[in-house]
């Protein structure tokens, strides 16, 4: 993958004066990038308005002792209204920008997805299963955590409606013996033959999808005799207290519309997921919690919950007092999840609902 230091190359060796007391760490090493450090969010939009690049999340910048610092990279959304009403989840995922879904893949992904998808991948793949389908698959952390369980000669097939992520999850080398594909599909009308898959698994992707009865009728047809189906979603907001006080703050500072719209992949009853799956013949329906912690380098790097959420508009159309009153803000709301050494963790808890096929 190139480098994110690669784009963006008319900002190198732009110099700026270094903003004090940041204390952010983390995120360049996970774009791969060396001898970086990171200047967050909110420290840096005055900066950018001062180069007059629009619509910018963070900078990336190579830092030594003096308070002078150069520009390395910039990660970039381009945003027509930057302080417009929130959009759906659905369409923010739609909208990505390479730098947001790239994010995406190295920030949330690691703190928030992959610890589920380990325990997913755990209890869903044993030596039976040769062939698996993953509905909704993003950038590929579902798929890579169960290609790591399969027997040489299994296959996994991964659809996502989103082109860019179909990229990223393309890029990912997969155990050697498996073959691991992704292509661009809807949930609602997979392009795929029937009974073709050993193995479907969905997480934390039927709460976004408006068609809920004809994504399961989806996966159940493909889904082999015998074969399992293994859904996984958010379950209420309160079993989650790291995301309910953020969306707390949502609601305290944009209004309920706003907060109505951020809590979306809490606000799916798990029972209708059973009735639906069962209703499509799946037999043997099982409904299962699973608690397991999301961590955050920081909180600024958890800030990126609310940057790519469909609030993250409103987030970059802040002027700077704002700005800097709503990170304060933030960072008072997620305090008593925040460690002594500055990292951020929670408790999460989702809905794991299985069961095989008649």
């Amino acid at each position: 993958m190139e480098p994110l230091a690669a784009h963006h190359r008319h900002w190198q060796g732009t110099s700026f004066a270094a903003v004090p007391n940041i204390n952010i760490a983390g995120l360049p090493g996970k774009l791969g990038m060396s001898s970086t450090r990171e200047i967050g969010l909110f420290a840096i939009v005055d900066l950018v308005g001062h180069f007059g690049h629009r619509g910018v999340y963070d900078l990336l910048v190579q830092c030594g002792d003096s308070s002078r610092c150069a520009v390395v990279g910039v990660m970039t959304v381009p945003m027509s209204d930057r302080s417009g009403e929130p959009v759906s989840w659905t369409a923010q995922f739609g909208q990505f920008a390479d730098d947001q879904a790239l994010a995406y893949d190295r920030v949330l992904v690691p703190a928030v997805f992959a610890s589920l998808a380990q325990r997913l991948a755990a209890v869903a793949v044993d030596s039976s299963v040769h062939s698996v389908l993953d509905v909704g698959t993003g950038s590929g952390v579902v798929a890579r955590a169960i290609a790591a369980r399969l027997q040489p000669g299994a296959q996994i097939v991964g659809v996502d409606l989103s082109p860019r992520f179909v990229e990223l999850a393309s890029e990912h080398i997969p155990p050697q013996g498996v073959s691991m594909r992704f292509q661009i599909a809807d949930a609602v009308a997979l392009p795929l033959a029937d009974a073709g898959f050993d193995l479907v698994v969905c997480q934390h992707v039927l709460q976004f999808v408006p068609g809920l009865s004809g994504a399961i009728a989806e996966m159940v047809r493909v889904t082999a005799p015998g074969g399992h189906l293994w859904v996984v979603v958010w379950s209420e907001l309160a079993d989650s207290p790291l995301f309910a006080a953020v969306a707390d703050l949502v609601e305290r500072t944009w209004g309920s519309d706003a907060h109505e719209v951020f809590t979306t992949p809490w606000s799916l009853p798990v029972e209708r997921i059973a009735a639906e799956m069962t209703g499509a013949g799946v037999k043997a329906v099982i409904v299962q919690r699973l608690t397991v912690d999301v961590e955050f380098d920081s909180a600024q790097e958890a800030m990126w919950v609310l940057v790519l959420s469909p609030v993250g508009r409103r987030v970059l159309g802040m002027g700077q007092r704002e700005r800097e009153t709503f990170a304060h803000d933030f960072a008072e709301s997620i305090a008593p999840w925040t460690t002594t050494q500055a990292r951020v963790r929670a408790p999460m808890t989702a809905w794991v609902v299985s069961g095989h096929r008649g």
